[in-house]
């Protein structure tokens, strides 16, 4: 049963984010002009009211969040933790533009916002990603190798499931796009909590970005984002990850 209005708004205390509504318009892919057309009102005005320098009365905010699918209770609280481009691994980052890569941030928020409520309603596994500082080709095998063994895979066992052994073996949580998957193969963030977001594509592509991602959560945690160096180095630590050298050889 949906809560009284009055009710609602004392939950929230009335305090409007603009960052929120920022990320909702970005989630759904639409500019400030396209909110203001949708609203009739100037997209200057959006602007404001996304800087918080003009709040918006009550009867605004549920056209906002009708127009936008979300409902009113979401536009008012603390601000998000939210993804921004420079701390998040992007697969061919070059060639996404950056309009998708944006609303693929914006998804990225929302989904960490979740899984931190999730997490605390819920007996969610832990984070057990370890953190390894290897760049050479030997140091990051023998990294992949660490991991198999702390998420329960053995060191040349066949892995069944990729999104299976993050979630669960490593704890982070995976997610896929909506029709932004087309456009962005994968991307990750680490954070409280970590996330790995993989595209619509074919499973055996998407198990190699899901050991990709793997590889800058566990190798690249504070170093930049988006070289071609640290990029090379997810890959090799992807492909030991998925097959070991030692069953390789056996």
């Amino acid at each position: 049963m949906a809560k009284p209005e009055s009710e609602v708004m004392s939950d929230t205390k009335k305090i409007f984010s603009g960052q929120r509504l920022r990320v909702a318009r970005l989630f759904r892919g639409h500019t400030q002009v396209d909110l203001g057309d949708a609203l009739g009102i100037s997209q200057q005005f959006i602007g404001e009211i996304e800087r918080e320098h003009k709040p918006p009365n009550e009867q605004l905010v549920r056209a906002i969040g009708d127009f936008l699918g979300f409902e009113l209770e979401f536009f008012y609280g603390s601000r998000l933790d939210e993804f921004v481009d420079s701390e998040c691994n992007f697969r061919r980052r070059r060639a996404t533009p950056i309009s998708i890569r944006i609303r693929a941030l914006a998804y990225g928020t929302l989904l960490g916002q979740f899984w931190s409520y999730a997490n605390q309603e819920l007996n969610l596994p832990a984070e057990k990603m370890p953190i390894v500082n290897a760049t050479s080709r030997a140091e990051i095998e023998k990294a992949a190798e660490r991991c198999r063994m702390e998420w329960g895979l053995g060191l040349d066992t066949p892995i069944a499931n990729m999104v299976h052994v993050v979630e669960y073996g490593a704890g982070v949580p995976i997610a896929r796009f909506g029709d932004v998957g087309e456009k962005v193969d994968a991307f990750s963030r680490v954070g409280r909590p970590s996330v790995v977001v993989l595209s619509n594509k074919a499973g055996s592509r998407c198990r190699l970005d899901a050991a990709h991602e793997c590889g800058h959560l566990v190798l690249h945690r504070n170093r930049p984002t988006g070289t071609p160096e640290i990029e090379r180095e997810a890959d090799h630590f992807a492909r030991a990850l998925l097959l070991p050298r030692n069953g390789f050889r056996r």
